[in-house]
């Protein structure tokens, strides 16, 4: 009886450790790293009954027969079993895709081993892991180096710095700019912005405003630069003033342009300008327009050197009124045309030099209705002319008798009289001067249906005409056989003409790789790679990239045997071997695999599978000690 309670007592002592197991795996399903374990259970010692008798001529042979004391922890097992592997985005996280462990050496010096790759890098610039324990590997450059299991430090591998001046190389419109800081300092580190503004006052060329990482300049928009080494001075005397009345740690800033087109003086304007095509002409128009028509822009060739006289006649052309608009100056001409029928609404009109597509005049025109109104015309400087040409006086006369003239105009001319030139002017719509072969006279709307004399001739001094009435007078002018002409002009101070742009686009030049020299600090580095073969290159903004050092690997004989040292980190043991190391990827071991880390191997559905088993091998145990205890009561009880 008490054999088999001590054997239940053995039990529960076993399967509680067994569940230990188990509650340390659970624990640790998501420790990147971790190893599971399993408990395995054997018997302890027998006690025999009978020993075991050999058979004989007249009997058989018989077996032993011992009664065992229960069951005890036969091992406690690490499963060293490969897990998958998770990215973290962590350029800093290493997992090892097979078989090979990191090392790591704490303050003491002494060695450990783990499959946990979280790294990073201290303030000294040594590889330690999330507990501060350095890494182990190769320092300097490992081309040819065997494995190691020296502390890497990347920092002194990086060696120094030259002193170096900042700088930036930047193209613009094709044209190379450089800028260049006058002394070897990080504080030449710089962007340079270059802005224009009309608001300086006069002689006031530029102006700057400098903090520790920018400096804005501001050109006086109107003021003229005669050349980069004129622009120069004058930025670095603004950064000077900007700058208290000192010096700017970097010096004076060095321009320079390649191919130089600073041949001439550029206002601030060009220099910071971004139109890299050309400048647009100009006419200034009156503010009204010349007949409700306005300028709108130039062509890239438009030029004239002279007053450009604007005129304009309008003609019926199959049915309808064209207007033709002119802008002559000297012996060049633009010219464009525009329909009635187009003139429904405003729009845009075209006065080309030649059917030029580049040098023009773009204007906008109104309507029809607002260009032929009488009372615009009232408001207008302009005359509107009926100008028709005879061959002489004879033909003139037939038109008088025949009532063609003028709407009607009747009379006779003087043979004696040999001019046989023709004009009315309007110059209101109730005003009007008529002028006949070289005699003129002006009237009045109210004058329309009577005589008329017109003076200014020799032979005869004076000639009397009747005229149409104001309706005629008016339709005649719209029926077509008579064409309208009114002309204005614009002095040459108010043009400007179209040129290419000379602007540079100088705006904004981030200057680079300035320092003073010396060691390479931690903050100077721009980033850490860390490769497959475990080779660290650091990257620094003047040195580039360098290879600093290399994480070497150690792996095991028998790694299943390795002592658990707590903080996923294991010893070597006398059964593990000792440990060899290897360059990640080579002799066995797996290759790094940057920003990811190895999660647990710790199986969830076996370990809970496991647990139903002992919490049942558990209370069968215990059954069997009450059981025995149920028992030795009975016996007691026989006494009884």
């Amino acid at each position: 009886m008490v054999k088999s309670m001590y054997s239940g007592v053995t039990g529960m002592k076993s399967h509680q450790t067994k569940m230990d197991v188990i509650g340390n795996n659970i624990a640790n399903v998501n420790t990147y790293g971790f190893k599971s374990s399993r408990a395995t259970f054997r018997d302890v010692y027998y006690q025999n009954l009978r020993n075991a008798a050999a058979p004989s001529a007249t009997t058989g042979g018989t077996g032993p027969s011992g009664v065992g004391y229960g069951a005890s922890i036969g091992s406690v097992d690490l499963l060293m079993t490969q897990s998958s592997v998770t990215n973290t985005g962590n350029q800093m996280d290493v997992a090892i895709n097979g078989d090979g462990f990191f090392q790591v050496m704490d303050a003491d010096g002494n060695t450990f081993y783990t499959r946990a790759g979280m790294l990073d890098i201290d303030s000294e610039g040594n590889l330690v892991d999330m507990n501060g324990y350095y890494v182990l590997g190769t320092n300097g450059s490992p081309l040819g180096k065997p494995a190691s299991s020296d502390p890497i430090n990347i920092i002194g591998q990086m060696g120094s710095v030259p002193a170096s001046k900042s700088a930036i190389e930047k193209t613009i419109n094709e044209k190379l700019f450089t800028v260049t800081a006058g002394t070897e300092t990080t504080e030449g580190n710089v962007n340079i912005v270059l802005n224009a503004s009309s608001s300086l006052p006069v002689g006031k060329r530029a102006e700057a405003v400098v903090g520790t990482n920018n400096i804005v300049v501001t050109l006086n928009a109107k003021e003229s630069f005669s050349s980069m080494s004129d622009l120069q001075e004058a930025i670095n005397t603004a950064i000077t003033e900007g700058n208290g009345g000192k010096a700017h740690p970097a010096g004076d800033f060095q321009f320079s342009m390649d191919p130089d087109t600073f041949t001439e003086a550029l206002t601030g304007d060009q220099v910071v300008g971004q139109n890299f095509g050309y400048y647009a002409g100009e006419v200034k128009f009156p503010p009204n327009g010349i007949w409700g028509f306005k300028f709108l822009s130039a062509g890239n060739e438009f030029e004239v050197n002279d007053e450009m006289v604007f005129t304009m006649e309008v003609e019926k052309v199959n049915g309808e009124d064209v207007f033709t608009v002119k802008a002559t100056a000297g012996n060049k001409e633009y010219v464009g045309e525009v329909k009635q029928s187009q003139m429904t609404s405003s729009g845009k009109l075209l006065l080309k030099a030649n059917g030029s597509e580049t040098d023009y005049i773009e204007v906008s025109y109104p309507t029809y209705n607002a260009v032929l109104n009488k009372a615009d015309l009232q408001n207008s400087p302009l005359a509107w002319t009926v100008d028709p040409a005879f061959a002489d006086t004879a033909a003139l006369n037939a038109a008088l008798a025949a009532g063609t003239l003028f709407g009607g105009l009747s009379g006779t001319i003087p043979d004696t009289v040999t001019a046989s030139d023709a004009s009315l002017n309007f110059t209101a719509p109730d005003t009007f001067a008529l002028t006949i072969a070289g005699y003129s006279q002006t009237f009045k709307k109210s004058d329309c249906g009577k005589n008329i004399t017109l003076t200014g001739g020799t032979d005869p001094a004076e000639i009397t005409l009747k005229l149409p009435s104001y309706e005629k007078l008016l339709a005649a002018a719209d029926s077509g056989t008579l064409v309208f002409a009114a002309s204005d002009a614009i002095p040459q101070e108010n043009i400007t003409n179209s040129a290419p742009s000379k602007d540079l686009g100088m705006n904004s030049f981030k200057l680079t790789g300035g320092t003073a020299g010396g060691a390479v600090e931690m903050k100077d580095l721009t980033g850490i790679i860390i490769g497959a073969d475990g080779v660290i290159v650091a990257n620094h903004g003047i040195i580039g990239q360098k290879e600093v050092g290399r994480i070497d690997l150690a792996n095991f004989n028998n790694p299943a045997s390795l002592i658990q040292s707590g903080n996923s980190y294991y010893a070597a043991s006398a059964n593990s071997g000792e440990a060899g190391l290897a360059v990640p990827g080579t002799n066995g071991t797996g290759t790094l695999k940057t920003s990811s880390l190895e999660l647990s191997n710790v199986d969830l559905s076996q370990e809970f599978a496991d647990m139903i088993t002992t919490q049942r091998g558990f209370q069968a145990n215990s059954r069997l000690i009450t059981v025995s205890d149920t028992m030795l009561e009975e016996l007691v009880n026989l006494k009884r």
